[in-house]
């Protein structure tokens, strides 16, 4: 019999919280402050009035003008050279063949 180990592909995404819409955590790890995908208030998106999106952007996002919703590609681009060299694909690792062993009954 064969068995073969093949490496696990690096994640490809930066993570964003659901809570506050910001990048680089998750809604476990956050202590801040609910925010609004549809209007950007203070509450979290499960509790909106709003029934339909508005195109509002948040004030942590105005440098950048970013809706916080959107993955953009070059903000994530960005910020994943920037932060997190490991986060994208490494071609090297992507070329390596699978590690086969040999077991033996």
């Amino acid at each position: 019999m064969i068995v073969s180990f093949e490496l696990p592909l690096p994640k490809d995404q930066v993570p964003q919280c659901t809570t506050c819409q910001r990048y680089s955590h998750t809604k476990k790890f956050c202590h801040l402050p609910a925010t609004c995908v549809k209007c950007t208030s203070n509450h979290h998106t499960s509790n909106c009035p709003s029934k339909e999106r508005r195109i509002v952007y948040s004030i942590y996002f105005v440098k950048k003008t970013i809706r916080p919703t959107i993955r953009a590609a070059a903000y994530t681009n960005k910020y994943k050279k920037k932060n997190s060299p490991n986060l994208g694909r490494n071609p090297r690792l992507m070329k390596q063949a699978p590690r086969k062993l040999a077991i033996k009954k």
